[in-house]
C-alpha cells in the first residue's frame, strides 16, 4: 500500500499521524506499505528513509511544500515504478491540495494515479459550507468542492472510499 499524504511531521499534522499510525499497523500485519508526504513542513528536498510511530519503523518519502509540480510527479512515480503498490490509499484534506481547497485546480499531478493501482480514498475533510446559516460564499465553494470530488473519484476510478468523521457519510 503507497499511502499518499500531505504531511508526516510528528505532531503537525493529525492526518499525518493517523496515516503513519495506519501504515505501521499494516506493517505489523504482514503488508508491505510506503508513505510519500507531498507537502511536509519538516522534511528538507527528498528527504527518505523511515519515520517512527509508536517505536515502529515506517518507509517514508518526504517532500517539502516548496516543491515543484515536477517533483511531486517524479516523486509520484518513482514510488509506484520502484514499490509497485497493489493499492494507493489517498489520505484527503482538500485545502492539502490547492490553498483555497479546490483541489482539481491546483498543481498535483492527478493523472499519475489514475490507473497505476487500486485507488482507496480515505477523507478526513470533504468540503466546507455545509452547516445551517453559512455564508453564501462559503456554501458556493463547498459546492464547487463537492463537485470536483466526485469528478476526482470518477476519473481515479476510486474502489474504495472511507471517512474518519461521520458528519462526511451519506
Amino acid at each position: 500500500i503507497l499511502f499518499l499524504c500531505p504531511c508526516i511531521e510528528p505532531g503537525r499534522s493529525g492526518v499525518g499521524d493517523y496515516t503513519v499510525g495506519l501504515a505501521a499497523a499494516a506493517d505489523s500485519i504482514g503488508a508491505r506499505t510506503q508513505v510519500l508526504a507531498f507537502a511536509d513542513s519538516g522534511a528538507e528536498a527528498g528527504a527518505g528513509g523511515t519515520t517512527a510511530w509508536c517505536g515502529q519503523r515506517v518507509t517514508a518519502t518526504r517532500l517539502p511544500p516548496t516543491r515543484s509540480p515536477e517533483q511531486v510527479r517524479s516523486a509520484i512515480q518513482t514510488a509506484i515504478a520502484e514499490f509497485g503498490p497493489d493499492w494507493i490509499s489517498l489520505q484527503w484534506v482538500p485545502y492539502a491540495f490547492h490553498s483555497k481547497g479546490l483541489m482539481a485546480w491546483g498543481d498535483f499531478p492527478w493523472d499519475v494515479l489514475s490507473g497505476a493501482a487500486k485507488m482507496h480514498w480515505m477523507i478526513h475533510e470533504t468540503w466546507i459550507g455545509g452547516f445551517a446559516g453559512a455564508p453564501w460564499k462559503m456554501r458556493l465553494t463547498g459546492w464547487v468542492q463537492r463537485w470536483m470530488m466526485r469528478r476526482l473519484f470518477v476519473r481515479l476510478d476510486v474502489r474504495q472510499a472511507h471517512t474518519s468523521n461521520a458528519t462526511y457519510v451519506r
